[in-house]
C-alpha cells in the first residue's frame, strides 16, 4: 500500500483549488525523494510550510515598501 506521505502528496497535486496544490515543483521532489529513500516524513507539514512561503514571497513581491533584514 502506498505511504500516508505519498497518499497525502496526491489528494494535494489532485486538488482542484490552487490554494491547495503544492506551492513549487520544488516541494514535490523533496517529498518524493524522501519516500523513495524511505524517510518517514510529514508531507502535509511540508505542503503546509511551502505555502506558507510562497504567500509570503508573493506578499513581499507585491509590498516592495516592507523590507526583511539589513
Amino acid at each position: 500500500p502506498p505511504s500516508q506521505a505519498l497518499v497525502e502528496l496526491r489528494r494535494s497535486m489532485l486538488a482542484k483549488k490552487r490554494e491547495q496544490r503544492p506551492a513549487t515543483t520544488a516541494i514535490v521532489a523533496r517529498i518524493l525523494n524522501a519516500i523513495a529513500r524511505g524517510q518517514g516524513i510529514n508531507a502535509s507539514e511540508l505542503l503546509a510550510a511551502a505555502q506558507d512561503q510562497a504567500g509570503l514571497e508573493k506578499f513581499l513581491r507585491d509590498r516592495p515598501d516592507i523590507k526583511i533584514g539589513s
